[in-house]
């Protein structure tokens, strides 16, 4: 594998989990809801000891992109800022998307919420067991 690889071996000035949350917590409603449960989804992914280290690389490139200030659009751009960004954290979460569990959506999406001063959302696992739910009903029904 080479050191690329290795998240282990980011430089801190680049990535680390401090500067991650700092980011978020100064530019949380500049960057917008979906920015941020996107970011939170990769940040849980990545603390995760079952995720191999060439998805956490990956986590950690989407995660260091975030986070400097050099951008491809400035971040303070009103509308624009953070469109590269949700890119990047896009097609990071499209690359290790084997590795999110329904916990890590669930708790991105409290996190999230609770930034922007929102309730929580359902849980996944509740809203899984009423969509079970309503097909058994339906099967009734069809049925009768």
């Amino acid at each position: 594998m080479s050191a690329s690889a290795d998240p282990s071996r980011v430089s801190p000035d680049v990535y680390s989990p401090e500067a991650f949350k700092a980011k978020l917590v100064g530019f949380a409603r500049l960057a917008g809801r979906q920015v941020v449960e996107k970011a939170l989804i990769l940040y849980h992914t990545l603390q995760r000891p079952e995720t191999p280290k060439t998805a956490k690389a990956t986590i950690v490139g989407a995660l260091a992109y975030f986070i400097l200030p050099i951008d491809a659009v400035a971040d303070f751009l009103p509308g624009v800022g953070f469109t590269d960004d949700l890119g990047v954290i896009a097609a990071a979460l499209v690359t290790i998307s084997g590795y999110v569990t329904d916990e890590i959506r669930e708790t991105a999406a409290r996190q999230a919420a609770a930034f922007f001063g929102e309730a929580p959302p359902p849980s996944l696992a509740r809203r899984d067991r009423f969509s079970a739910e309503d097909d058994d009903a339906e099967a009734d029904d069809d049925a009768a």
